[in-house]
């Protein structure tokens, strides 16, 4: 099990055959995936995207989430990794 979280933000736009949406409708995707490899985590958000009907319009912002950071911003307490 990874110790680690993905997180990836991008703005995006439905994809023509999106079922839901108009093309000129964008939004800010946010999607969480547990992997320590941020490479092949990059490659499960990207599949992730375009299983959904969605086309990136902009760039990633990635950043690795590390659960022990991330409890103890929760409780008030700075910790670096």
């Amino acid at each position: 099990m990874s110790k680690k979280v993905q997180r990836f933000l991008v703005r995006v736009c439905p994809a023509p055959d999106h079922p839901e949406y108009y093309p000129w409708q964008t939004a800010q995707l946010c999607l969480f995936v547990g992997d320590d490899d941020r490479s092949k985590s990059f490659k499960t958000a990207c599949k992730e995207i375009d299983r959904k009907h969605w086309l990136p319009i902009g760039p990633f912002t990635k950043e690795t989430l590390i659960e022990d950071c991330v409890l103890a911003d929760k409780r008030g307490k700075k910790v670096t990794p």
